[in-house]
């Protein structure tokens, strides 16, 4: 759609959620599994409550309701990410038109609240996880630690933070030697030199180890590893994949640049800290109820 139209749909179907709720229909039956960690239904509370929000929101704009957009007001969303200036001006301005300012609110706000509305529940889920003791400390990937940021300049993307933590654990500081590590799926002697390539393309985030290689690579570096391995994958593969889109489709219509997307995802221990004082208010009213 045109960048200066955005209409009550496009707004919910930007911030990414269908109109159903997918997320609790998965926390509902995952909770059916007598491994699923107790600790995890925090998450799932957090999550639903936001999800089942914008489905009212969606709900409510279906059936012409003048104040569909109120219904927001229940996501339980920190004032950080949705706050009262951003409703005042959706009421006054409409999204896609522009403020007295010569600004398009869209650009201002949508994009930040959708992105920090993904951190908030990852650290919602990040935090459950660790509360429920399923971790992988031996090779510390847990998401806090693979956020997109910049060194000297040059942005460490989540997937290279993933080889680093590899290279780390294994005591392996060259790539190269690395690389010649990896096993491969159907060459018995690989080439050193493409696999270097290859680890390079995957570390620059615009390529991926398959499930399937990640298997054999847990297999033989780290004796088959557990299930938070895959958990970790599937967190940077998402971190990867989001910070990708992104940068390649959210430039200059949510964000004004690269540096701009890099400083939200580095909010994120912000949402953590949030999530460990909510976890214990959570576990508290549980224990005494």
């Amino acid at each position: 759609c045109d960048q200066t139209d955005i209409d009550k749909d496009t707004f919910l179907h930007t911030m990414s959620f269908d109109a159903y709720q997918p997320w609790k229909a998965i926390f509902t039956g995952a909770q059916l599994n007598q491994e699923f960690p107790y600790e995890l239904r925090y998450a799932g509370d957090v999550i639903i409550k936001i999800e089942k929000a914008i489905h009212d929101a969606a709900q409510a704009n279906k059936n012409g309701d003048t104040y569909w957009f109120n219904y927001f007001k229940n996501t339980g969303l920190p004032e950080k990410i949705l706050n009262d200036n951003f409703y005042d001006s959706y009421k006054k301005y409409n999204l896609g038109t522009k403020n007295n300012q010569g600004e398009t609110l869209i650009h201002d706000t949508l994009g930040k609240i959708a992105l920090r509305t993904t951190l908030f529940c990852l650290a919602a889920c990040e935090v459950s996880f660790i509360k429920s003791e399923c971790e992988h400390k031996k090779i510390d990937l847990w998401i806090h630690n693979i956020i997109p940021k910049y060194e000297e300049n040059n942005l460490i993307n989540p997937i290279r933070h993933m080889f680093t933590s590899f290279k780390k654990y294994l005591g392996i500081q060259s790539t190269a030697k690395f690389a010649q590590m990896i096993p491969c799926l159907t060459i018995e002697i690989p080439d050193p030199e493409n696999q270097r390539t290859e680890m390079l393309r995957w570390m620059r985030g615009r390529s991926f180890p398959s499930w399937e290689r990640m298997s054999l690579i847990w297999d033989k570096l780290f004796d088959g590893g557990d299930y938070t391995l895959a958990i970790h994958y599937g967190a940077v593969r998402f971190l990867q994949y989001l910070l990708n889109d992104l940068r390649d489709h959210a430039i200059p219509t949510f964000f004004k640049d690269e540096a701009e997307i890099v400083a939200i995802f580095q909010e994120y221990p912000n949402w953590q800290k949030h999530h460990e004082n909510g976890f214990t208010k959570w576990k508290e009213a549980r224990d005494s109820g």
